[in-house]
C-alpha cells in the first residue's frame, strides 16, 4: 500500500497536484514507519521521495530537514552491515545508497553549511578500503591467531581464482571452469563475511575512522593544503540528476573551515583528461600537452586558489589518472613550484598516523625479469574473459634499473637487499620474498583492463589489474597457483604492514577499475590494502631508460636525504629530469617525468 500511495503521489505531481502528492507521500512515509520501523532502509526512501518534493516546491527549510534525517537513517542502516559483508556486497551496499549523499551535498550549499557536508564526505569516501585495511590489520594482528587460518584460506582462494582469470581452458572445459569459479566465488564472499563477524579488533580499529575534521586537521602541517575531489550526481529539481565535480579545499591555517568548490559539469573535464591520456599515447608535440594541461588546469585547479607549496590530492573519477605536477601555468609546470602526495581518502592519512614505523631493515629488487619466450601464435591469454593481455616483451633497461637501486640500497649499511631477477623472479618466490620487507621495488610490466567482466567471475575488479612476473608468456605451468600474474586481488591478501614504500616502476602501474568515491580498485588500492604505507606508481607508459635514470635519482634522494618525504623525494628526482630535459631539448615534455606519483606517506 505504501509503495502504491507512493507512485500515486508521483502521478499527482506530473498533474500538477503538489498538495495531494504531499499529502500521500505522508500517508505512504505513516505507513512504512508504523509497519517496518522507524530506521528502516525502506522509510529513508519514503523520507527521500517527500524531502525531494518540498524541495521541487520550493519548501527548502523542510526539504533540508528531512534530507539531513534521510542521510542519518542510511548511515544507521549501513554501518553494522560493513561488519558482516564480503567486499563485493560492501561496495554494492555503498553504491545503491551513495544517492543519498549527493543529494545531501546537492542541497546544501550555502558556505556555512560546507563544515557538515564535508564531515558527511569523510564519512562516506573510501569507506569500503578503510574497512578492508581494518580487517586485514586486525586479523593479521598479534591479538586474533583464531582467525589465522581462516585468512590464509582467503588467500588460497584468491590465488585459485586469479589463475583461473588468466587460463585459457579447451572447449569442452569451458563449462566447468565456469562452475568452480562461481563456487570459490562464494566461498570467498563466505570467509570475508567470517572474518568480518569474528574480529573484535576490526571492529575496534573500524570505529577509529569514525574520526572528525578536528582529527584529520591535527594531521596537517604548517603550510599544507588537502583537496579532496568527488564526482557525484547532482540534483537539481525538477532538473534529472547530471554528474558534476566538486572539491573541498582545507589549509593547516583554517583546516577547521574547509572551501567547498563547485568545479562543473563532469563531461567536459573528463573529455578533456581523456584528451590529455590521447596526446600523451600518440606523441604529440608538446605544445599540444601545453595547451591542453592549461585547459585542465584551469577546470579543476584555478577554481580553487591554493597558495600552499605542498597539496595532498584525495582524486575522484578520471583525476585518478592524472598527475597533478603535470599542470601548467603559462610556461611552467605546477610540479616546480609544488609538491604533490596523494591520498585514497581523508580516513588515510589518519590510519598512517597510527601505523606503527616499521622495524625491518631488508629490502627486495625485482628487474630483468624472464617472462618466457613469446609464442607468436598466442595473441591473447583471456579465454572468455576479455582481459586481452598480450604477450609481454622483456625490458632489458630493468636489470640495470634494479642492480643500480640495490647498490644505491647497498650503501646503506643498515639494509640487507635481495635481488631477484630472470627465471628466479616467479610468483611463488616474490610473494614470499615480500614479506618483512621495508623496500620492494619491481621494475616489471604491469597491466589494467577497463573491460567490464564477465558474468561468470561477477564483480570482482581486483582481478583487473596485476604485475607480471616471470613465466608469464608460457602456455604450460607447473601449477594454476604459479601463472606469473600477481593480480591485485592476490596482493591485497598478502602481509606488508613492515613495508614502508612499495615502488611500481612499470607502465600503468596506478590505473584500474574506477568506482566513484572509491577511488582505483587495482594495485593502489591493493598494496594499501596489504598494509604498505606508501606506493610509487605510473600513470602512463615511459620509455625503459627515462624510468631507469627517474628511480635511480628517486632512491638516492632518499638516501641523501632520510628523513625527506617520499612525495618530495620523487619531486626532486622529477625536477632533476625535467631541467635536464628542458636544457637539452628547449622543452621539458611530461611524458618522461610526470607519470610517478606517490600514494600514501
Amino acid at each position: 500500500m505504501a509503495t502504491a500511495l507512493g507512485n500515486l503521489a508521483l502521478v499527482a505531481e506530473t498533474q500538477g497536484q503538489p498538495a495531494r502528492a504531499r499529502l500521500l507521500y505522508a500517508r505512504s512515509l505513516a505507513i512504512r514507519q508504523k509497519k517496518l520501523g522507524p530506521s528502516h532502509p525502506r522509510v529513508a526512501d519514503s523520507i527521500s521521495r517527500l524531502a525531494m518534493h518540498h524541495w521541487e516546491q520550493g519548501d527548502l527549510a523542510q526539504a533540508r530537514r528531512l534530507m539531513t534525517k534521510e542521510l542519518a537513517l542510511v548511515e544507521k542502516h549501513i554501518d553494522p552491515l560493513l561488519d558482516a559483508t564480503s567486499e563485493r556486497e560492501r561496495i554494492a551496499l555503498i553504491r545503491s545508497r551513495r544517492d543519498s549523499l549527493h543529494r545531501f551535498l546537492s542541497l546544501f550549499t550555502r558556505s556555512q553549511d560546507h563544515r557538515d557536508t564535508y564531515h558527511a564526505l569523510m564519512r562516506w569516501k573510501g569507506l569500503v578500503a578503510n574497512s578492508l585495511a581494518a580487517q586485514h590489520a586486525a586479523v593479521l594482528g598479534r591479538a586474533e591467531p583464531q582467525n589465522r587460518a581462516a585468512f590464509l584460506q582467503l588467500h588460497n582462494i584468491r590465488r585459485r581464482l586469479a589463475a583461473l582469470a588468466f587460463t585459457i581452458p579447451k572447449e569442452s572445459a569451458q563449462q566447468s571452469r565456469h562452475h568452480t569459479i562461481l563456487a570459490l566465488t562464494a566461498r570467498k564472499e563466505g570467509i570475508e563475511r567470517e572474518l568480518a563477524i569474528a574480529s573484535k579488533s576490526f571492529h575496534r580499529q573500524r570505529s577509529l575512522f569514525a574520526a572528525g575534521l578536528e582529527d584529520l586537521c591535527a594531521q596537517l602541517k604548517p603550510g599544507q593544503a588537502m583537496v579532496d575531489y568527488l564526482r557525484y550526481q547532482r540534483s537539481d529539481p525538477p532538473n534529472p540528476p547530471s554528474a558534476h565535480y566538486l572539491a573541498y579545499v582545507l589549509t593547516a591555517r583554517d583546516c577547521l573551515h574547509p572551501r567547498r568548490v563547485d568545479l562543473g559539469k563532469a563531461k567536459p573535464i573528463e573529455r578533456n583528461l581523456q584528451a590529455y591520456r590521447q596526446l600523451i599515447a600518440t606523441g604529440a608535440s608538446t605544445e599540444r600537452l601545453r595547451r591542453q594541461s592549461q585547459r585542465i588546469r584551469r577546470q579543476i585547479w584555478d577554481p580553487l586558489a591554493i597558495e600552499q607549496r605542498w597539496v595532498w590530492v584525495i582524486p575522484d573519477g578520471a583525476l585518478g589518472a592524472f598527475p597533478f605536477g603535470a599542470l601548467v601555468k603559462k610556461t611552467r609546470f605546477l610540479l616546480e613550484s609544488t609538491t604533490f602526495g596523494y591520498l585514497a581518502s581523508s580516513q588515510e592519512l589518519l590510519r598512517l598516523a597510527r601505523m606503527e614505523p616499521s622495524t625491518s631493515h631488508a629490502a627486495l629488487v625485482i628487474g630483468g625479469i624472464d617472462y618466457g619466450q613469446i609464442d607468436t601464435k598466442r595473441t591473447d591469454r583471456s579465454g572468455d574473459l576479455g582481459a586481452g593481455l598480450p604477450p609481454f616483451d622483456p625490458l632489458p633497461a630493468s636489470l640495470t634499473e634494479a642492480r643500480s637501486i640495490v647498490e644505491i640500497l647497498n650503501s646503506l649499511a643498515a639494509v640487507e637487499v635481495t635481488l631477484l631477477s630472470g627465471t628466479k623472479a616467479h610468483e611463488q618466490r616474490v610473494k614470499t620474498a615480500m614479506a618483512a620487507k621495508r623496500l620492494v621495488h619491481i621494475a616489471s610490466h604491469a597491466f589494467s583492463s577497463d573491460d567490464q567482466l564477465a558474468s561468470s567471475v561477477g564483480f570482482n575488479p581486483m582481478l583487473r589489474s596485476g604485475v607480471v612476473l616471470a613465466g608469464a608468456n608460457k602456455k604450460q605451468r607447473p601449477s594454476e597457483a604459479e601463472d606469473g600474474i600477481m593480480t591485485a586481488a592476490e596482493i591485497a591478501g598478502l602481509d606488508l604492514r613492515q613495508t614502508e614504500l612499495v615502488t611500481l616502476s612499470g607502465c600503468d602501474t596506478g590505473l584500474g577499475k574506477v568506482v566513484a568515491g572509491e577511488g582505483v580498485l587495482g594495485l593502489r588500492r591493493a598494496f594499501a590494502a596489504a598494509g604498505a604505507r606508501a606506493l610509487t606508481l605510473s600513470l602512463w607508459r615511459v620509455a625503459d631508460h627515462d624510468t631507469m635514470r627517474l628511480m635511480k635519482d628517486f632512491y638516492q634522494q632518499m638516501k641523501q636525504f632520510p628523513a625527506m618525504n617520499k612525495a618530495q623525494a620523487l619531486r626532486q628526482a622529477q625536477l632533476k629530469m625535467l631541467q635536464q630535459k628542458r636544457r637539452q631539448l628547449g622543452q621539458a615534455d611530461p611524458r618522461s617525468w610526470a607519470s610517478f606519483v606517490v600514494s600514501g606517506s
